[in-house]
Protein backbone atom coordinates (compact mmCIF):
# COMPACT_ATOMS: atom_id res chain seq x y z
CA UNK A 1 0.00 0.00 0.00
CA UNK A 2 1.04 3.58 -0.68
CA UNK A 3 1.85 5.48 2.54
CA UNK A 4 -0.51 7.92 4.23
CA UNK A 5 1.66 10.94 3.37
CA UNK A 6 0.35 11.39 -0.18
CA UNK A 7 -3.24 12.32 -1.00
CA UNK A 8 -4.98 11.17 -4.15
CA UNK A 9 -8.22 12.12 -5.84
CA UNK A 10 -10.37 9.20 -6.92
CA UNK A 11 -9.17 9.69 -10.50
CA UNK A 12 -5.56 10.00 -9.35
CA UNK A 13 -5.76 6.76 -7.36
CA UNK A 14 -7.30 4.91 -10.29
CA UNK A 15 -4.69 6.30 -12.69
CA UNK A 16 -1.84 5.44 -10.33
CA UNK A 17 -3.14 1.87 -10.22
CA UNK A 18 -3.06 1.78 -14.03
CA UNK A 19 -6.75 0.92 -14.38
CA UNK A 20 -9.38 2.26 -16.75
CA UNK A 21 -12.80 3.43 -15.57
CA UNK A 22 -14.35 0.31 -17.08
CA UNK A 23 -11.85 -1.99 -15.35
CA UNK A 24 -12.27 -0.41 -11.92
CA UNK A 25 -16.06 -0.26 -12.10
CA UNK A 26 -16.20 -3.95 -13.03
CA UNK A 27 -13.78 -4.81 -10.22
CA UNK A 28 -15.93 -2.83 -7.75
CA UNK A 29 -19.13 -4.47 -8.98
CA UNK A 30 -20.79 -1.18 -9.93
CA UNK A 31 -21.96 0.31 -13.22
CA UNK A 32 -19.69 2.59 -15.23
CA UNK A 33 -22.14 5.56 -14.86
CA UNK A 34 -22.14 5.06 -11.07
CA UNK A 35 -18.35 5.03 -11.03
CA UNK A 36 -18.28 8.16 -13.22
CA UNK A 37 -20.50 9.96 -10.70
CA UNK A 38 -18.06 9.05 -7.92
CA UNK A 39 -14.96 10.10 -9.86
CA UNK A 40 -16.52 13.43 -10.84
CA UNK A 41 -17.58 13.96 -7.19
CA UNK A 42 -21.23 14.34 -8.28
CA UNK A 43 -22.18 12.01 -5.40
CA UNK A 44 -20.14 10.69 -2.46
CA UNK A 45 -18.75 7.19 -2.80
CA UNK A 46 -20.40 4.71 -0.45
CA UNK A 47 -18.08 3.56 2.33
CA UNK A 48 -18.19 -0.12 1.34
CA UNK A 49 -17.30 0.82 -2.24
CA UNK A 50 -14.53 3.08 -0.93
CA UNK A 51 -13.00 0.18 0.97
CA UNK A 52 -13.05 -2.01 -2.15
CA UNK A 53 -11.67 0.89 -4.21
CA UNK A 54 -8.73 1.33 -1.82
CA UNK A 55 -7.93 -2.39 -2.04
CA UNK A 56 -8.27 -2.39 -5.83
CA UNK A 57 -5.88 0.55 -6.20
CA UNK A 58 -3.43 -0.48 -3.49
CA UNK A 59 -3.72 2.93 -1.85
CA UNK A 60 -4.64 3.39 1.81
CA UNK A 61 -8.23 4.51 2.30
CA UNK A 62 -6.84 7.35 4.43
CA UNK A 63 -4.90 8.67 1.43
CA UNK A 64 -7.85 8.96 -0.98
CA UNK A 65 -10.03 12.09 -1.10
CA UNK A 66 -13.56 10.71 -1.33
CA UNK A 67 -15.40 14.05 -1.15
CA UNK A 68 -14.91 17.74 -1.87
CA UNK A 69 -16.29 20.95 -0.41
CA UNK A 70 -18.18 21.57 -3.66
CA UNK A 71 -20.18 18.31 -3.67
CA UNK A 72 -23.91 18.68 -4.23
CA UNK A 73 -23.83 22.48 -4.41
CA UNK A 74 -26.24 24.06 -6.84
Amino acid sequence: MISNTALFTIKGARSRAGKTKSEISKELGISRPTYDSYESYAVPMRFDVGERFAKATGISINSILFWTNTMNKS
